[in-house]
């Protein structure tokens, strides 16, 4: 069971990315009037940079196993 999980592990993860924004458009206008109050200016800024700081780690992160790696 575990050796299909992991062939199909992009395809898996592409479906459940289709399904969250499917499940995210009807929630979509709502949050367009949060985003022009500055309340939900302040959210979207923190998510942002929140994403743009998860992306950073994930980077340094790979690029140390790509060292430790190349060490041994």
């Amino acid at each position: 069971m575990t050796g299909i999980f992991r062939q199909y592990r992009t395809e898996l993860r592409n479906i459940f990315i289709l399904a969250l924004i499917v499940f995210a458009v009807p929630y979509l206008p709502a949050f367009a009037d949060l985003a022009l109050t500055a309340k939900g200016l302040i959210f979207s800024a923190a998510v942002m940079g929140s994403f743009v700081l998860a992306m950073v780690v994930k980077l340094y992160f790979r690029i140390l196993v790509l060292r430790i790696t190349k060490e041994n």
